[in-house]
């Protein structure tokens, strides 16, 4: 779907993006925590490219990306992404 959306739209849509937080939501609920934070990488990534570092629009699916890697267990690599979020 998500492929179809980029090709439709073009790959500086912000909706691709809102897609995979969407995404990674749905595979953050069950656990399936790896899965969700390569979504929402690819989310904050996207936000980066169309609206610069500092956004809040990269806020949300950076944060989900700390937090899945705290449920993991890897709280030590989530906390220069929670120190990102607090200088923002």
């Amino acid at each position: 779907a998500r492929r179809r959306m980029v090709l439709a739209r073009g790959e500086d849509d912000s909706r691709a993006a809102e897609g995979d937080t969407e995404a990674g939501n749905v595979a953050f609920m069950p656990g399936r925590y790896d899965e969700a934070r390569g979504l929402y990488r690819r989310s904050a990534a996207h936000f980066e490219r169309l609206y610069g570092p500092d956004t809040n629009r990269v806020a949300a699916p950076l944060g989900n990306t700390a937090e899945a890697l705290v449920r993991q267990g890897r709280a030590a690599e989530a906390i220069p992404i929670f120190e990102r979020l607090l200088a923002m």
